[in-house]
C-alpha cells in the first residue's frame, strides 16, 4: 500500500511539457514588452514636462523683460546693426539674464550633438526634431530647442518690405490676446520667421526646414515648428514623408501672458503669431503638407 502512494505521488510531480514551457515563456515575452512599453511612454512624458518647464521659464523671463522694458518686447535683434555685429544682440544674448541658465534652451528630445563649425565666423544649422539648431558668431555660440516669435518685435530700421514691421506688436498694449499669442515654441531654429495664414506644413516632420529653403531663403516660416518633438515615440522617429490627413505629436509652446502649453502641431494655425493676424485665411483644416 504505502509503495502505491509513493508511486502516485512521483507521477503527480511531472515535469512542464515543451507545450506549456512555450507558453510560459510567450506570456513572460508579453509582460516585458507591456513593461518596456510603459516605461518607454512614461520617459516621453517626462521629456515633455521638462520640456515645458523649460518653455514656461522663457515665456516669463519675456514677461519681466516686459516689465523692465516699458512694456517693449525684447527684438529678435537689437534693432539693426551691420550684420557682422547683428548675431551678438540676437534675442538669446539679449534675456540671458533673465531665463539664467543656458540649459533652459535645450529640450531633453534634442540633446546636444557636437556641430563641427569653424570658429570666429558667423554660422547657423538647422535642428530636428531630436536635436537643437546651433547659432555661432565670432564671439559667441549657442545651441538651443526653442524658437522666438519673430513678430514680437523685428528690428525696427529693418527694411519694411522684406521684414514686414506692420505686423510686429512691439508693445504689449499692442497683443489683444495674450493668451494666444506665442512667445517661444519648440522649433528647428532660433526664431520663427514671417509666418503667415497660409503657410504649409512640411511632408518632413523630423526636418522640416531644410525641404521648406527656397533661393530666396524659406518658402513656409510655420513649418520649423511643425514638427513631432513630443509624441508617443522617441523624437528621432518622427514622421519624414506625411502627404495628407493629420499631423502627429505636439510642441511645447509660451505665451504672452506667461503661461505656457503643449499643442498638437496641426492647431498651430489657430494661434496669433502677429498682429494682423486672421483666422479666415487660414485653410481649416491646415493645408496638406508639401
Amino acid at each position: 500500500m504505502k509503495s502505491e502512494l509513493r508511486h502516485s505521488g512521483n507521477r503527480d510531480r511531472r515535469a512542464f511539457t515543451l507545450v506549456e514551457l512555450l507558453v510560459v515563456i510567450a506570456i513572460i515575452a508579453i509582460l516585458a514588452a507591456l513593461l518596456l512599453t510603459a516605461l518607454a511612454s512614461a520617459k516621453y512624458k517626462a521629456q515633455r514636462i521638462s520640456c515645458l518647464s523649460s518653455v514656461k521659464q522663457l515665456a516669463a523671463a519675456s514677461a519681466v523683460y516686459l516689465a523692465d522694458h516699458g512694456g517693449n518686447f525684447c527684438p529678435f535683434y537689437q534693432d539693426y546693426e551691420p550684420q557682422a555685429t547683428v548675431p551678438d544682440r540676437m534675442w538669446v544674448f539679449a534675456m540671458t539674464n533673465y531665463y539664467g541658465n543656458p540649459r533652459v534652451l535645450i529640450c531633453p528630445s534634442t540633446p546636444e550633438p557636437a556641430y563641427a563649425m569653424p570658429p570666429g565666423v558667423n554660422a547657423f544649422a538647422l535642428g530636428a526634431a531630436d536635436r537643437p539648431w546651433l547659432r555661432q558668431t565670432p564671439t559667441k555660440y549657442v545651441v538651443g530647442s526653442y524658437g522666438y516669435n519673430y513678430f514680437l518685435a523685428v528690428g525696427r530700421n529693418h527694411d519694411p518690405i522684406v521684414h514686414q514691421p506692420a505686423k510686429a506688436f512691439f508693445k504689449e498694449s499692442s497683443v489683444r490676446r495674450p493668451a494666444e499669442t506665442p512667445t517661444f515654441s519648440d522649433s528647428t531654429y532660433w526664431q520663427t520667421g514671417f509666418i503667415d495664414e497660409t503657410d504649409v506644413p512640411s511632408k518632413n516632420l523630423y526636418q522640416p526646414g531644410a525641404s521648406q529653403l527656397s533661393p530666396t531663403g524659406f518658402n513656409h516660416y510655420i513649418s520649423l515648428m511643425v514638427i513631432s518633438r513630443h509624441w508617443n515615440r522617441s523624437s528621432s522617429r518622427a514622421p519624414r514623408n506625411v502627404t495628407s490627413g493629420v499631423l502627429p505629436g505636439m510642441i511645447n509652446m509660451g505665451f504672452v501672458d506667461a503661461h505656457a502649453e503643449s499643442v498638437r502641431i496641426e492647431t498651430m494655425w489657430s494661434f496669433y503669431w502677429h498682429k494682423n493676424w486672421d483666422l479666415s485665411k487660414v485653410p481649416w483644416p491646415h493645408p496638406d503638407p508639401k
